[in-house]
C-alpha cells in the first residue's frame, strides 16, 4: 500500500475502516485529555478563530462529544458576534480574566503569530494553555 499510495492515504483509510471509539482514539486522544483535564480544574475550553478551521473544530469536537465554550479572536471587527450558537469574543479581554485551554484552529502559517499572542497574554494569567487543532 504504501508503494502505491501516500502515508496519509493509508492512515486514512484505517480509521475510515475501524470503528467510531478506535478511530476517535487515533485521531484525538491528545485534545481529549487536554479538554477533560481543563473541566476537572473548571477551566473555560475556547477555540482560537472564527474561520474555516475554527468551524470545523468545533463540529469535530460536538461529533465526539467534547463541549465547549465559545470562540475568541484577536479582534472583534470583521468578525462574527457569534459562530454556531456559540459566543465570539475579544481574545486579551477574554483570556486575562478566564482559566481556559485555547484551542487555536486557524491557517497552518498563523499558528506561531497566535502562540506568541496567547503566551504574551499567559504573562498575565498563567492559568492559561493552548493546543493546536490538528
Amino acid at each position: 500500500m504504501k508503494v502505491i499510495c501516500p502515508e496519509a492515504y493509508w492512515t486514512d483509510t484505517m480509521i475510515a475502516l475501524l470503528p467510531f471509539g478506535v478511530s476517535k482514539y487515533i485521531c484525538c486522544h491528545r485534545i481529549v485529555r487536554r479538554i477533560n483535564k481543563a473541566r476537572y480544574l473548571g477551566w473555560k475550553i475556547m477555540i482560537y478563530g472564527a474561520g474555516r478551521h475554527a468551524v470545523e473544530c468545533a463540529e469535530l469536537l460536538k461529533d465526539i462529544e467534547m463541549d465547549f465554550d465559545g470562540f475568541v479572536v484577536t479582534r472583534k471587527q470583521g468578525n462574527p458576534d457569534s459562530l454556531l450558537g456559540y459566543p465570539v469574543q475579544e481574545a486579551q479581554a477574554f483570556l486575562e480574566s478566564e482559566n481556559t485551554l485555547v484551542i487555536i484552529a486557524v491557517l497552518t502559517s498563523g499558528v506561531k503569530e497566535v502562540e506568541k499572542y496567547i503566551e504574551k497574554i499567559k504573562s498575565k494569567n498563567n492559568m492559561l494553555d493552548c493546543v493546536v487543532f490538528e
